[in-house]
């Protein structure tokens, strides 16, 4: 049979501050996302539309979209994918990203992808990396 350690032992701090420490870790710790992926682009122009991803809503994380290392600033919408003849729904806003994050509704459900809306112009010359976490 085990003795407990003494008052003042080091090892009963650890004991009592132990629990603490765990407990501070999992409250602090950042949501987990459903998914996440990067891709690249290049050579793209005005209406490039991303990989289309599936959104199952399974998470509380924040749904978002960006596209780094820009070779002029595009703005990017994002869409929820609907059969034709539906015309797919605006579930993001259209803003400017280079670098900046896109934010789509919490709560969508469904496949979804992001279009470059203006920007890249019609010559081919945009290129970068975009970043979607869902």
């Amino acid at each position: 049979m085990a003795l407990p350690p003494p008052a003042n032992s080091p090892l009963t701090a650890y004991v009592k501050v132990g629990p603490v420490v765990l407990g501070c870790l999992l409250v602090s710790s950042p949501a987990w996302t459903e998914g996440n992926f990067t891709s690249p682009i290049s050579h793209a122009n005005n209406g490039f539309g991303s990989r289309t991803w599936t959104d199952l809503n399974t998470d509380g994380a924040t749904n978002r979209a960006r596209i780094t290392g820009c070779t002029s600033v595009a703005s990017i919408g994002i869409y929820k994918d609907h059969q034709w003849p539906i015309p797919d729904e605006k579930v993001g806003g259209i803003a400017a990203t280079c670098d900046a994050w896109v934010t789509y509704a919490a709560g969508t459900k469904g496949d979804i992808h992001f279009t470059i809306k203006s920007g890249a112009g019609s010559t081919g010359t945009f290129s970068g990396t975009s970043k979607v976490e869902y």
